[in-house]
């Protein structure tokens, strides 16, 4: 395997049965993790590993209002489920990196060619993936897009090779669940990502 490994899990439960311990099968990330200055893997404990970063970035803009507002979501082809999926930014801290905001903000701009407003980012939290089966942790980091700001007024994404399929889209957030769930429905194989549906969700029921 390249990018994951395969590991056993053994615990212990707080039980009276006969058997304490256990053994759990997982799936890890082998070459993405938050690093400190000194070289060592942050997260890389009992509680998971920090390795990726969910950008929710909203826009702004005076010049342009009827893109005021915009939640900027992705879509793009994931071959694990044979489909494409509407996803907000998102990517791995690379080895290297020892900033997590700094961190998605590069994914933001190398996926979308958008910089976020100064001083407007921040971790809002900290979540799983897919615990069930990965060790993997994210941060969750809101920020603002001034569309009017020069570095915004012709946003060029900078895509590796694996983001060939990747788009953008600027989708109003009044609405966004049904926005979501129709764009869903028209086009054939279109699936809405867990986290983005979960917040679209949320705002329907504010």
């Amino acid at each position: 395997l390249h990018w994951l490994g395969l590991s056993t899990i053994t615990y212990r439960i707080p039980s009276d049965a006969p058997t304490k311990t256990r053994s759990y099968e997982a799936v890890y990330r082998t070459r993405h993790g938050l690093k400190q200055a000194d070289g060592e893997t942050v997260g890389k404990t009992q509680r998971g590993r920090l390795d990726a970063n969910d950008i929710i970035a909203i826009t702004n803009s005076t010049l342009r209002p009827e893109l005021n507002n915009r939640l900027v979501v992705v879509m793009q082809y994931r071959p694990a489920v044979n489909a494409y999926t509407l996803e907000f930014p998102a990517g791995c801290i690379d080895p290297h990196e020892t900033n997590a905001l700094a961190s998605g903000l590069r994914e933001l701009r190398e996926e979308t060619g958008l910089t976020a407003k100064p001083n407007s980012a921040r971790v809002a939290y900290q979540f799983t993936y897919e615990p069930g089966i990965s060790s993997s942790l994210g941060n969750a980091i809101t920020c603002e897009v001034d569309l009017d700001a020069p570095e915004n007024k012709d946003p060029k994404p900078e895509l590796e090779d694996d983001e060939w399929s990747l788009q953008l889209y600027l989708l109003p957030l009044e609405g966004l669940h049904r926005t979501l769930t129709e764009f869903a429905a028209k086009h054939e194989h279109v699936l809405v990502d867990s986290r983005l549906g979960a917040y679209a969700l949320g705002l329907e029921h504010a």
